[in-house]
Order: C-alpha cells, then sequence, then structure tokens
C-alpha cells in the first residue's frame, strides 16, 4: 500500500536511507523470482504489504489460510490472486540468498485460532523460518495503516543506522508506545499496538553496507511543476485506486479513465500516481502533462509530443495529421511512457453541464485512433474526466470511478484541516459524524466545509447543508452532485449578500481570474463596485477552498465552481445581458491589445485568460457584439497561429473571413485571408499560400488598399524567394518597396530592403547584398528598432565572413550580440553563439570556437530547440575532429565541464 510505503520514501528523500537502497515496484511472483536471479550479490529485504484474512479472498494481495499452512497472496499479470506458499517463497528466497523478510501484512504472525492448523509453524512467518529464513518481521494481529505508518520509519531507520532487525524491531515498537493515536473508521483513538510486530530470529543478521553507505539525493524523472504538491493538506488515501491503476498499467488498453464529480480529486490521484511511481523506481522516462481545458485541437497534443520525441522542427513537418499519430505511436509502444490527459471533459463536453466541447469530432477521432494504436503497447495514457467517456468504449480506456474518501482515509483528511483550526475530531458528537457521512469524504466539500467549524457548531453546518439538498431538487443528479452544490450552495450563502451579484460575472471565468480586471467588469455595470468588495468575494472564497492564490491579483478558481455558477438550478441574480456585455468588453480589449505581440509576451496573458477568450467570443456571438467578436478571433487565432496550431489558427481565421463576408464587410476579409496564406507557407504548403495572398491581394486592389497591397506582395515576395525563384522575388518585394516607400512607410521599407539583400546574398552578389542590408540598417537604427538591426547586423557579418574578412565578420556578430543580451533573447543569442563558434573555427582558434559552439548548445536546449541544438552539437565534434591531439583533450574536458553529458567521439 502506498500510504504504507510512504514512510520508506521520506526516509529517503531525507537522506536518512542510502541512496544503494533501491525500492521496486510492487511485482508479480514471477517479476520477483527474475528480478531477484537478475541481481546475484545484492541483499534483497522482501517487504510484504496486504491484508491479512482467514478466508480466501476474492482479490487483492495479503496473506491467507489456505489448506495447512498460511500464504502469501501475489498477483497475476492480470490481477488475480496468485497464492504462493512459504515453503516455495523461501525455496526462492534461500536460492538468492534474501536473508530477510518484512510481513507487514495483517496478521502475518498469527496461527488459525480455528484449530484447522495443528502445527505451530503454519503461520506464514514461522513457515518461512522453518524454510531457512533467518529473520522474519510480521505482525501479531492486524494492524491499522496508521500504526504501521509509525512503525515503519523508525524501523527501516534504525536497521540502516544500526544494520540489526532486532534494534529496528525495537525503535519501531518504542516509537508506537510514544505515539498511540491511531486513525480508523471509526474516528482516532489511542491503542496499545505496539505489541504487534513480531521479530522471528533464529540467527542475528549483520547489514555491514548500512553504516557505511553514502548518503545522497537522487534526481527526479518528474519535471518540476509536478514535483510541488498543490494541495495544501497532501496527498492523502487513495491506496486502492492506485493499486488499481498500477493493474490497469498491465493491460491492453492505453487509456486509464479516472472519472468522477467535480473537486472528488481526479487530478491529485493522476499527480500521485506519477510522484508515487518516480519515488519507488517506476518511471523510465519523464511523463507528459496536457490540460486539456485550454486545449482546442489534437495537433497541438501531436506537435508537442513529436517535438519531444522526433526534434523541435516536428510541428512544422509537411505530413499529415493522421501520419503524425501512427509516428508518435509507433515510439510510443516500444517506449514505457505515462501521458496525462487532464480535465478531458473539455474535449467533448458534457451536456447540461455548462462545459462545451473544445474539440470537433474529427479531433476526439484522432485521440480514439492514438489510444487504439498504443493498445498492448508500452506506453499508457491517464486520463481524468468528470464524464465516462463512453465514446472511447472499453477497449482504449479502463474506467476507474472514483468516489469521495472512505473510512480511515477520510478521517485522516478531516484531521488535517481541523489541525490548521487548532481543533482536534470529536467522534463521540453523532453531528460530526452525520457531517462527514453527508459531505461523502468529497475533498473539496470537506475544504469547504470544515474550516465553518471554527465559529459553527457541526450541528449548525449539517442543518444548512441538508436545507440546500431539500432545495436544489437535482432529481436526476447523483446524490454525490447534490452533495457537492449543496455545499457551494452553503458557501455562496455564506457570502455577505451584497457581495453576491459578483458571483454572476465570476461565473463567465475559467481557470483563472484577476481581480483588476474584475474590477474593471463590475464598474462597467456599476460604478459603485470597489476593490475592497472584489478582494472581500475572492479572500472569502479562498478560505473555502473555492480559489487558490496565485499571485498578489491572480487567482486559480476550481473548476466546479464554473460550472456550479453556470449551471441551470442556480438562479442568476441579474437575468440581464449588462454583466456578460461587461465581460465581453473588457475581455476583447485586452485580447485585441495582445494580437500584434510576439509569442512569449502573449504566453502569460493566453495561459491565464485564453479560457476566458473562448467563453468571452461565444458571448459576443449571442450578443452580436461584432467588434469584440473580431478582436477576440483575430487574437484566438494570432496566438494560435504563433505556437504553430496551425489547425486551430485557420479555422478562426476562416471563422473571421467568413464573418466579414457575410456582414457586407468585404474590405475587412482580406486580414484573415492574408493570415490564411502565412500559415499555409509556414507549413510550406506554398501553393495554397499564393492562393490566399492573391485572394487577399485582389481585394486590396479592388478597395485600393495599398498598405496592405504592399504586405500581400512581400508576403509573395518570401514565397518565391523559398522555392529560389529569385527573379520572381525580386519583383515582388520591388512593387511592395514602391508602395512603402510612396507612403512612407519606413519600417516595412526596412523589412523589404533586409529581404532583397537576402536575395542578392542567395546568389553572392554580395556588393549588392550589404547595400541592401545596410538601407535596412539605418532605418532600423533611427527608429531605435533594435531587434531588427540586431537580425541585419548578423547577416552584415555572414556576408563579411563569405568574403574571408574576419575581422569586420566578428564587430557584426558582437554588435548583434550585445543587442541580443541586452533583450534577453536567448534563442537569438544563441544563434551568434554559433556563428561565432564557425568564424572563430576558420581562423583555426579552437578552443575559442568550442566555447562559443557550447554556449549556443546549452542555450538552445533551455530555449527546447533540439533541432538547432543537435547542429550546434554537430558543429562541435567537426570542431574536434579537426583540432590538434592537445586541443581535443581540452575540448572534450570542456564537454563534460558544461554537463553535456557522455562525450561523442
Amino acid at each position: 500500500f502506498r500510504s504504507i510505503a510512504r514512510p520508506l520514501v521520506e526516509l529517503i528523500e531525507q537522506k536518512k536511507l542510502p541512496a544503494q537502497v533501491e525500492l521496486l515496484r510492487p511485482p508479480t511472483f514471477d517479476q520477483l523470482r527474475r528480478h531477484l536471479r537478475e541481481r546475484p550479490g545484492f541483499y534483497h529485504i522482501l517487504h510484504f504489504d496486504g491484508h491479512g484474512a482467514y478466508e480466501a479472498a476474492d482479490s487483492g494481495s495479503g496473506f491467507k489460510f489456505q489448506g495447512p499452512e498460511g500464504k502469501l497472496v501475489f498477483e497475476t499479470e492480470e490481477g488475480t490472486p496468485d497464492p504462493i506458499t512459504a515453503e516455495k517463497l523461501s525455496t526462492l528466497l534461500q536460492e538468492c540468498a534474501v536473508p530477510a523478510v518484512v510481513l507487514n501484512a495483517c496478521q502475518s504472525a498469527m496461527i488459525d485460532p480455528s484449530g484447522r492448523q495443528k502445527d505451530p509453524f503454519s503461520s506464514v512467518a514461522t513457515a518461512l523460518l522453518r524454510s531457512g529464513m533467518r529473520e522474519v518481521v510480521a505482525m501479531a494481529y492486524s494492524l491499522y495503516v496508521s500504526g504501521a505508518k509509525v512503525f515503519l520509519p523508525a524501523f527501516y531507520g534504525r536497521l540502516f543506522e544500526k544494520g540489526s532487525m532486532a534494534q529496528a524491531v525495537r525503535a519501531g515498537r518504542q516509537q508506537m508506545y510514544k505515539d498511540d493515536q491511531r486513525v480508523c473508521a471509526r474516528g482516532e483513538f489511542p491503542l496499545q499496538d505496539w505489541l504487534l510486530p513480531v521479530l522471528y530470529q533464529q540467527s542475528p543478521l549483520s547489514f555491514p553496507f548500512a553504516t557505511a553507505a553514502k548518503l545522497e539525493s537522487r534526481p527526479s524523472k518528474l519535471p518540476a511543476e509536478l514535483r510541488r504538491e498543490k494541495n495544501p493538506y497532501g496527498f492523502i488515501g487513495r491506496d486502492s485506486a492506485l493499486l488499481e491503476m498500477e493493474r490497469a498499467l498491465r493491460r491492453k488498453p492505453a487509456g486509464i479513465l479516472i472519472q468522477g464529480l467535480g473537486g472528488v480529486g481526479k487530478t491529485t490521484l493522476a499527480r500521485g500516481l506519477l510522484q508515487w511511481m518516480d519515488q519507488t523506481g517506476g518511471l523510465k522516462h519523464e511523463p507528459w502533462w496536457f490540460s486539456f481545458q485550454e486545449i482546442r485541437s489534437a495537433e497541438f497534443v501531436f506537435n508537442r509530443i513529436g517535438e519531444a520525441l522526433f526534434g523541435g522542427n516536428f510541428s512544422a513537418v509537411n505530413m499529415k495529421l493522421e501520419e503524425k499519430v501512427a509516428k508518435t505511436a509507433e515510439v510510443l509502444r516500444d517506449e514505457p511512457l505515462l501521458i496525462v490527459w487532464d480535465n478531458f471533459e473539455s474535449a467533448s463536453g458534457i451536456p447540461g453541464s455548462g462545459i462545451e466541447p473544445n474539440l470537433r469530432d474529427s479531433d476526439r477521432k484522432l485521440l480514439a485512433q492514438f489510444l487504439d494504436d498504443l493498445r498492448g503497447g508500452a506506453s499508457k495514457v491517464i486520463i481524468t474526466s468528470r464524464s465516462p467517456e463512453d465514446w472511447l468504449g472499453p477497449t482504449r480506456r479502463f474506467h476507474l470511478p472514483l468516489g469521495g474518501l472512505d473510512r480511515e482515509e477520510r478521517w485522516e483528511y478531516c484531521q488535517a484541516i481541523l489541525r490548521d483550526l487548532g481543533k482536534t475530531i470529536n467522534h463521540e458528537d453523532k453531528d460530526i459524524v452525520d457531517l462527514m457521512d453527508l459531505l461523502g469524504g468529497h475533498p473539496l466539500a470537506m475544504r469547504a466545509i470544515l474550516p465553518r467549524l471554527e465559529k459553527l457548531s457541526a450541528a449548525q453546518v449539517l442543518a444548512a447543508l441538508r436545507s440546500n439538498l431539500d432545495s436544489l431538487k437535482l432529481d436526476e443528479e447523483e446524490e454525490g452532485q447534490k452533495s457537492l452544490y449543496a455545499t457551494l450552495a452553503f458557501v455562496e450563502q455564506s457570502l455577505a449578500e451584497e457581495l453576491r451579484p459578483l458571483l454572476v460575472l465570476l461565473g463567465m471565468h475559467e481557470s483563472f481570474v484577476q481581480a483588476g480586471l474584475l474590477e474593471m467588469m463590475a464598474r462597467q455595470v456599476d460604478g459603485g463596485w470597489s476593490r475592497a468588495s472584489i478582494d472581500a468575494l475572492l479572500e472569502a472564497l479562498v478560505f473555502a477552498g473555492l480559489l487558490r492564490q496565485m499571485g498578489q491579483t491572480i487567482y486559480e478558481l476550481h473548476p466546479l465552481l464554473t460550472s456550479y455558477l453556470r449551471s441551470n438550478n442556480r438562479k442568476a441574480v441579474d437575468k440581464s445581458d449588462g454583466w456578460a456585455r461587461a465581460f465581453v468588453d473588457v475581455m476583447g480589449t485586452l485580447a485585441d491589445g495582445l494580437t500584434p505581440k510576439p509569442l512569449h509576451e502573449q504566453r502569460a496573458f493566453f495561459h491565464l485568460h485564453g479560457q476566458d477568450f473562448y467563453h468571452a467570443l461565444k458571448e459576443a456571438e449571442r450578443l452580436r457584439m461584432t467588434a469584440d467578436m473580431a478582436a477576440l478571433t483575430q487574437s484566438l487565432a494570432a496566438f494560435a497561429q504563433n505556437n504553430r496550431n496551425f489547425e486551430t489558427a485557420e479555422r478562426l481565421f476562416q471563422h473571421l473571413a467568413a464573418h466579414y463576408e457575410s456582414c457586407g464587410q468585404e474590405q475587412m476579409a482580406a486580414g484573415p485571408y492574408h493570415q490564411l496564406g502565412r500559415i499555409a507557407e509556414e507549413q510550406r504548403d506554398f501553393g495554397s499560400a499564393e492562393q490566399w495572398y492573391r485572394k487577399s491581394l485582389a481585394i486590396s486592389e479592388k478597395r485600393g488598399n495599398e498598405h496592405g497591397a504592399a504586405l500581400t506582395y512581400h508576403q509573395l515576395g518570401m514565397i518565391a524567394e523559398e522555392q529560389r525563384d529569385f527573379g520572381a522575388a525580386e519583383q515582388w518585394y520591388r512593387q511592395s518597396l514602391a508602395i512603402s516607400e510612396k507612403l512612407g512607410n519606413e519600417h516595412r521599407a526596412a523589412s523589404t530592403y533586409h529581404q532583397l539583400g537576402r536575395i542578392a546574398e542567395e546568389q553572392r552578389d554580395f556588393g549588392a547584398a550589404e547595400q541592401w542590408y545596410r538601407q535596412s540598417l539605418a532605418i532600423k537604427e533611427k527608429q531605435g528598432n533594435e531587434h531588427g538591426a540586431a537580425i541585419t547586423y548578423h547577416q552584415l557579418g555572414i556576408i563579411a565572413e563569405k568574403q574571408r574578412d574576419f575581422r569586420a565578420a566578428e564587430q557584426w556578430y558582437r554588435k548583434s550580440l550585445a543587442i541580443d543580451e541586452k533583450q534577453g533573447n536567448e534563442h537569438g543569442a544563441a544563434i551568434t553563439y554559433g556563428q561565432l563558434g564557425i568564424l572563430t573555427a576558420l581562423q583555426d582558434r579552437f578552443l575559442e570556437s568550442g566555447q562559443w559552439l557550447i554556449k549556443g548548445l546549452r542555450a538552445f536546449l533551455r530555449a527546447q530547440d533540439q533541432h538547432l541544438a543537435k547542429q550546434a552539437a554537430g558543429n562541435f565534434m567537426v570542431l574536434y575532429k579537426n583540432a590538434s591531439a592537445q586541443d581535443q583533450a581540452k575540448l572534450e574536458s570542456m564537454w563534460r565541464e558544461a554537463g553535456l553529458g557522455d562525450f561523442l567521439r
């Protein structure tokens, strides 16, 4: 059980166990046999957790009597019981020189009191001893999980401190005697269970390696975000769910669906599984996490996976999406990776819940195809959803329904919450017991309601909740959903009455809310709203566990809160569209300002408000707020395009163009058509790109829009240049340039001068290239466009390098580099580092070249640009091969000191 073995993990993380200690995944008996035989010379301690019983269990690992002696019940690959006699187990352990066994399973030291077992050596513990095991630790009777959690840290801590089983058992029993409070299904009680751990010993063992072992931390396979615990009370319980998930990892369906009500802990369980597998050596590779609240196309998912598997240019590969799915699945069938699809209900939506589908049918079919392709393979997809996702079917996903915490886990979570209030559980109070039953062990409901016990009695809270259950009348809802909605209604009623109207506005948000923006929206409806009112509302919901403060003004919303506030069962405070119009107006203005910004400036805003923009877009269309609708669509499309999520960007721009055409605003449609050309161009579909550009150009020329025409001429030049039709490219550029010079648009002219320089450079007319570049540079320097100037400095360096004027080339590169470093443009700087590496290598300055190339390589790795990182590594290897033996040794040392791993000659 995870909750029992968790203390061992904590001892390792706290460096209280040697780094050489390896925690193995819970194996089948065949896996155990294979593992022991593959590791001769290792010290092994078999640690067995589970249940104890006197009758054959239907399923689950543990200890039971069966026939004349006790048995240990392993599991088969299919998760069915596999009873192994102590004699059979001992034979294996003797063969592999395993000196000790810890039977943490309940009653593993007991003899059947029914009298069926006459032999005093019929218990598992004594049977193991008789079969030659030198030391066995077992439990004389049933032991609560909370008791084992006290015994084990002290036991293993002392074992690896002193190397003695006897001293370890003594330390564990002493700790149990000292800390005697046990959490059980009925509450928390003092127990004298320190008597239960028993040591059977026929020849004392010594573990000499223990005291000499080196203590050191172990690297995690998890990204930092998944190592951090988001739940303020930690990950409590869920042992049976984790066991079911571990069984599912061995089954053929590629998906494992954790399904349950909002707030029940689905995401927490998925995070907990990854953390648990990471801590116990179950992860071979870093897992991938996708939140479908923020995903609008399947292409985004497969591009991210493909980039991790095949390199950063995977998204730009001219390949059908179905082929990308097959290509990624082919690799993942053989490599054991875990992928999480969180909040998956957002993919297909839940009718009547306010959750609309983010993905089209064609996208969902691709996800289903991916699961089909992975079936029976090594990789698995953990899916969390409030929906059973019946459309996937049992061949694609194992369905794990998740309810509330139960028995000991429920009371342990309750105590963790009340401990912050300085309170303890009174198990004689029938009202607190009834309250816990009503909350059903749902973590969200417990976090929202139990803190109310600071000022209210359990009877008062219970009465309020029961009243809400009666008034909600959710006839077709599950009982658990009723309880959760009653909880949220209780929280709402606990708010000051004057604050409740703001909940209508809050319900229009998803994922995150920003206090300043909420204030702006509220004041559009009624100028009397103050920031103090906004803060009071947000603080109350933080206290209830429905919001989590991320920064001074930013809060993360629990998804169930949005669902509740949008539900048909809750009467809106204001039935007019005033709140909706204010929401759309503020979101539209924010989105409009983000459209022209580069990706690194957009990213944070879209992480916070991307879902809000989509909801605002839906409301804008309903309310016929055309200007906001256009601004939101264009901004969402631009962000998708910058993220190379071309399918979403294309769909949004086509939607925008169709809107303009239907409204008779043909002149406005030229912009979306132009962007559709850019999208096709970035995917190297030059034929489609040219069609879109010509469609845009026709409108611009018809309407006399010279500025728009100049932009499209320029892009048509880019397409011709990409196809190496330099004559056509130059004609398009000169048409664009003529308009830019006529209109006095120096910025556009500078860009076209630069491209004319690229054409001259490609044709090795370096003199003309330099002239064009200098014309572009003069404008950029005049306008203070440092970023643009850095690009042109770089190109002037390349011109000088090709003319073997190395001194001038280095000067240009360093001018470009100074700007990139000043602006924090690490990727741009990395490109120049690489060019300086090549330049110094041409001058036989091998060690300096190596320094530049490594600096660029590390920057590319930080930017996750695998393509250019691989290119930089290749240049370093070429440099190494051309260097002298003395310089080669220094270059190899340089590589290792940079922490780049094994040196590949």
